[in-house]
């Protein structure tokens, strides 16, 4: 069952997972205001594990992104994780990316991208 409170957009662009002293660099296949599912090989990542990743926002010219987030599922192409540090600059980044998705027809609602208060506790719910 899917965990998801927020709309996703499919994008692609690198990412690196540091958990410990490894760091491992991947591939990110959707991004939504909450977190961002990432194509990795297997290794090191389970369920609930803390990683720090590094990342910018395909389409974006706001650099690179260092944050926190939790491994929320696993499968065997790769990673979901839930932001866990919130940032203003990173979430009005992935709005627009969204907005630009939306625009293209995928469904999404003017609400559904809008962007929650700075500092909102974000909870997944099951669709």
């Amino acid at each position: 069952m899917e965990k998801r409170s927020s709309v996703r957009a499919p994008t692609s662009g690198p990412v690196r997972l540091h958990l410990g002293e490894r760091t491992v660099e991947a591939t990110i296949r959707d991004l939504g205001l909450e977190g961002v599912y990432v194509e990795v090989p297997p290794g090191p990542f389970r369920e609930n594990d803390w990683i720090e990743l590094s990342m910018s926002v395909p389409g974006s010219d706001q650099g690179a992104y260092r944050l926190r987030a939790v491994v929320t599922h696993r499968d065997e192409r790769g990673i979901g994780l839930m932001f866990g540090d919130k940032d203003a600059s990173l979430f009005r980044s992935i709005a627009a990316v969204l907005r630009n998705h939306r625009d293209g027809d995928d469904g999404a609602t003017e609400a559904e991208v809008a962007l929650p208060p700075y500092g909102a506790k974000l909870t997944p719910q099951a669709d």
